[in-house]
């Protein structure tokens, strides 16, 4: 007859020395060995699916062997068991295995360049290549999540962006952190309500450059609600949240502006 697990148990007077309990747990994990390398293959498929490692719809797990050696295991069915068992995350695997695809050299020079704005962590794993989404325009010091998408990396955005609110697939939002710190320009929307005289944005414009902010772009109109004021949106270039808020609140300091805020669709 095949061991019981009751047979484990010490208070039930099985077994007898401690060699002899080894063998019975050796054959339990061997059994279930082959159960934890199914199940850590379905796993790890399925995260490089949602990474979009290896192309939509087709995770590749051909190199196994040699994606083993790199994390210290000595086969592939190692690893799937390790997964299998909980003892090694998938996510963090697929993020590295994402990371080393997005390293690989682009043809297309948008998307390499793209692809250089920002660095989070995923799980643990730094630096994983990413780009902030074009919607919420996240800047480093911003409260984030990960969009695994299909193909193209991870999409940084807003934890309170409405297309990850809203979005009828949750299970492919991952929880990230900001990388280690690049210098970069992100781009990012400011709304102000102004009154509407001459200058008005001659001095908003002496104020930001000031501040050692490029303005990149601007767009005018007259408000409907209130006569005398105009609502302007600048597109300013800056390096983390925090100079967001700053350059907010020295807007809001100029007698001509009314209101500002920053833009989060």
């Amino acid at each position: 007859p095949e061991p019981s697990r009751d047979w484990l148990n010490p208070h039930l007077g099985y077994l007898h020395t401690a060699s002899a309990r080894q063998k019975i747990r050796q054959w339990f994990r061997a059994q279930d060995r082959e159960q934890a390398i199914g199940g850590g293959r379905e796993t790890l498929e399925r995260e490089l699916l949602r990474a979009g490692v290896g192309g939509p719809g087709r995770p590749e797990l051909t190199d196994l062997d040699e994606l083993a050696v790199t994390h210290d295991f000595e086969s592939g069915d190692d690893l799937l068991a390790a997964i299998g068992f909980g003892d090694l995350d998938a996510q963090v695997l697929a993020a590295r295995l994402l990371e080393r695809q997005l390293l690989e050299p682009d043809p297309d020079p948008a998307r390499q360049d793209a692809r250089e704005v920002a660095g989070v962590s995923v799980g643990g794993s730094s630096d994983v290549m990413s780009q902030p989404a074009s919607c919420c325009s996240p800047v480093p010091g911003d409260d984030v999540v990960g969009w695994v998408s299909r193909g193209h990396g991870i999409m940084i955005h807003l934890r309170d962006c409405l297309d990850m609110v809203h979005t009828p697939e949750p299970e492919r939002i991952i929880d990230i952190d900001w990388g280690r710190k690049r210098r970069h320009h992100y781009p990012v929307k400011v709304n102000l309500e102004v009154i509407d005289r001459p200058g008005v944005l001659r001095d908003i414009a002496v104020l930001v450059s000031n501040m050692g902010i490029n303005m990149r772009a601007t767009h005018s109109s007259r408000s409907k609600e209130r006569a005398g004021t105009q609502t302007l949106t600048l597109e300013l270039e800056v390096d983390e949240s925090t100079q967001v808020l700053h350059a907010l609140g020295r807007l809001e300091g100029l007698p001509v502006v009314l209101s500002a805020r920053r833009i989060v669709v």
